[in-house]
């Protein structure tokens, strides 16, 4: 083949899309290095072929107007291209030069229709041989006419050039490569567009069960532009590599992912990246895929090629030859285990010899969402013992909790009737076998008949709780100033989410464990002796309430919950969750509820190897309850005590492995 024609076929074929200015430049510069003395031989202009555009977002044919027309939505004025002329990439691009052309050689001129189709003919008689709307591109050409005389225009026609260029690539490619954006939901700012986002996520595309909605927080968007991706570029039987974070191996919410459906591609090679050094903040992999028909594709085929790559890069943009020097790659297998609607991938295949016990699984309950932190957790104040008041007792937001922005900057003080002070313990209080001292925090609910109910501030202040009242007043207003756009929950919805608040109905003992954490570890709380004073002054005892960061249990039966704190400390089930959990900046981080994919036996106080077991718990709680005041005093590092315990433990968690509680 000529030079000539490999060059043609190159800029028709290899395209680029970014929606980063800087990223189109760079890679516009790197793909003239790429070709070459292949350049020189074309003596004409040529255009690198990328683009400056949004890859998601592209006109839909139901955008298509009744008169054949397509609407340009970022121009201020409505504005409309012929269909015929956004179908040709070519054609496109020369009519809005044309109409640029037109609008910058007329400004600050009277209009003439007759003028402008003569221009038309003059500049640009292609068009003409394309589309006879003339009335249309005239009314184009008028609005940036316009933009022009107004001091408006800047680079309209060049935005205009890229914006829409994914119209023309539809189903247009045989390989499509990426590295999207890394970006869960929830941080997504704009209202519309997390909800158009979400309509895909859950209805379009399928990457969620509508049913669990608590996960479209997490979902990496990876993962949807992976499918849209290749839903919308790819022709049948195409072939698509992305970079993704490689969460998408057990975080819950990429189940569906995981296991694949009729928009997925499919899967058929993985590249597993988490043990290259160094490279992205978190664990990476490479998905590949191939788009098959909805007919053909309906779930991934499992095991799937996996290449463990691993090593130590000279620097994080490390060039290929180095990185070939650096790196070692084995081939292996890697399947998709799934156990009820959890799932994970691994290089061994579960094997589900036992029987899985699903009481623990359905009575481990969620903790309550109290946030903002900033409204609700609290130190007492005792004002120098002036203003101190047991009963009515004066309290600001707390000095000792990390607070996100924007409620970073808020400060609540005044006094709150005691009947609202409550105790929790979040995440980071929770350690083997034992737990820091409780948070104070003030929760606007009282008990009626054995349960709890949600008072606003209107009720507060008709049932006479005025200090209560004043303080939600000062929430409500805050709530109202500071929260996103997409939240329509009031304070009372947030804090009660699936009433994971009114339905902590106490009984003696609370068994914990963290939500999220590298190792697991778990810990009783004992609900009845939980008091609160100040300066010798005893306030009240309070009752406990469990924080959504971690997983909670109730039982009357300390010898059960001994039981169970036994089992959460014990290092078989934690070696057993290794895998399944996400891994972030700081490795393994989500449990949630990925033990009870393990046999989790209840416990049988007529079975002796539960009371042993039980007994080492209780012993283990003692020890730790001695060991830990010393040990918060000392150290800052959660993770640090935590193992520091767990050394000192290590006979009993040994001895309770070797129970073999599991059986």
């Amino acid at each position: 083949k000529s030079d000539i024609f490999i060059l043609k076929h190159i800029l028709e074929n290899v395209i680029g899309i970014d929606i980063h200015p800087l990223a189109v430049i760079i890679s516009k510069a790197n793909y003239l290095l790429a070709l070459g003395d292949l350049i020189k031989k074309k003596r004409k202009e040529i255009k690198i072929p990328v683009y400056l555009a949004n890859s998601i977002e592209h006109i839909e044919e139901k955008e298509f107007g009744v008169f054949g027309t397509i609407p340009i939505h970022i121009l201020p004025k409505k504005a409309e291209l012929p269909i015929e002329i956004v179908n040709n990439l070519y054609i496109y691009d020369l009519t809005l030069e044309v109409l640029d052309k037109y609008a910058r050689e007329y400004a600050g001129k009277e209009e003439d229709f007759e003028v402008f189709k003569k221009f038309i003919k003059r500049k640009g008689e292609e068009i003409l041989n394309i589309t006879k709307k003339i009335d249309t591109l005239y009314n184009f050409a008028k609005i940036l006419k316009e933009l022009i005389e107004t001091r408006k225009d800047t680079i309209w026609t060049f935005i205009l050039k890229n914006l829409h260029k994914p119209i023309f690539l539809k189903e247009k490619f045989d390989v499509v490569i990426g590295n999207p954006p890394w970006l869960s939901f929830r941080y997504i700012k704009d209202p519309e567009t997390q909800k158009g986002l979400k309509e895909e996520i859950i209805h379009t595309f399928k990457l969620l069960d509508p049913k669990r909605p608590e996960l479209i927080p997490h979902l990496e968007i990876g993962t949807y532009f992976f499918v849209k991706t290749a839903n919308y570029y790819l022709k049948k039987d195409g072939t698509i590599a992305f970079v993704l974070p490689r969460s998408i191996f057990s975080g819950d919410q990429h189940h569906n992912f995981r296991k694949g459906n009729e928009y997925i591609p499919e899967f058929y090679e993985i590249w597993d990246l988490e043990k290259v050094k160094p490279l992205f903040n978190v664990p990476a992999c490479v998905v590949f895929g191939i788009k098959k028909s909805k007919r053909e594709k309906m779930e991934n085929n499992y095991p799937l090629n996996t290449i463990e790559i691993s090593g130590t890069l000279d620097t994080k943009n490390a060039s290929i030859e180095s990185a070939e020097e650096k790196l070692e790659f084995n081939k292996k297998e890697i399947f998709l285990n799934i156990v009820g609607n959890i799932s994970f991938l691994s290089y061994k295949k579960e094997k589900d010899i036992l029987i899985r016990d699903t009481h623990y699984k359905e009575n481990f309950k969620e903790g309550a969402i109290i946030v903002p932190r900033s409204f609700w957790f609290i130190d007492l104040k005792s004002e120098g013992g002036l203003r101190f008041n047991p009963e009515r007792p004066f309290v600001i937001t707390s000095s000792d909790i990390k607070y996100k922005e924007p409620w970073d900057k808020i400060k609540i003080e005044g006094n709150i009737e005691k009947e609202f002070l409550f105790a929790t313990l979040l995440s980071a209080d929770i350690f083997p076998f034992g737990h820091a001292d409780f948070r104070i925090i003030i929760l606007p609910i009282i008990k009626e008949e054995g349960k709890f109910k949600i008072l606003t501030k209107e009720t507060a202040r008709k049932e006479g709780f005025t200090e209560l009242a004043t303080w939600l007043e000062k929430c409500e207003e805050l709530w109202k100033k500071n929260k996103k756009e997409t939240t329509k929950e009031s304070i009372y919805e947030r804090i009660n989410c699936r009433n994971s608040l009114i339905n902590q109905t106490r009984k003696k003992y609370v068994v914990l464990y963290p939500r999220s954490a590298t190792y697991l570890c778990g810990c009783i709380v004992d609900s009845q002796n939980i008091e609160l004073s100040i300066e010798n002054i005893k306030i009240k005892k309070l009752d406990f309430v469990a924080d959504y960061t971690s997983y909670y249990f109730d039982t009357d039966n300390l010898k059960e919950a001994y039981y169970l704190v036994a089992i959460l400390n014990s290092s078989i089930l934690d070696k057993y969750i290794k895998e399944k959990q996400a891994k972030g900046l700081f490795g393994p981080r989500d449990i949630g509820k990925k033990i009870f994919t393990y046999p989790f036996p209840k416990f049988n106080p007529e079975n002796q190897k539960h009371i042993e077991i039980s007994k080492i718990g209780e012993e283990s709680t003692k020890k730790v309850r001695e060991i830990l005041p010393s040990l918060l005093s000392k150290y800052k590092d959660v993770g640090k005590i935590r193992s520091i315990i767990r050394k000192e433990l290590k006979k009993e968690i040994t001895k309770i492995d070797e129970m073999e509680w599991w059986r």
